[in-house]
């Protein structure tokens, strides 16, 4: 996906926007609670703008590489060659929990919803 997105700081910034409503999305959806969404919403988007005012230079390039370090697949071909490396153990464990972890949400969310 990295090689898709434009390298421009302004980009970088959009795609990042897009990144905190989705995730203020999220949390209203497993909050049920508007006001928490809005206010983290705005939280986020303040932090970035903040920061893309600050330092507009550092934000070329940036969603690509982000893009890069969260890839699944870049991490397993060292792992299909047999380089065992700890980092990529660590890194494939928390994304095993964060996702049990939003599981067990959905699945509270259920039982109690009903």
């Amino acid at each position: 996906l990295s090689g898709f997105v434009s390298s421009a700081g302004f980009a970088s910034l959009l795609a990042f926007g897009l990144l905190a409503v989705f995730f203020s999305v999220l949390v209203r959806v497993l909050t049920k609670n508007s006001f928490t969404a809005m206010m983290t919403l705005l939280v986020l988007l303040s932090a970035l703008m903040l920061c893309y005012l600050v330092w507009q230079d550092s934000f070329a390039g940036l969603f690509p590489a982000f893009l890069e370090a969260v890839s699944l697949f870049d991490r397993y071909e060292g792992l299909t060659e047999g380089i065992l490396d700890l980092r990529v153990l660590v890194f494939y464990l928390s994304v095993a929990g964060v996702f049990l972890f939003l599981m067990v949400q959905t699945m509270e969310k259920r039982r109690w919803g009903e």
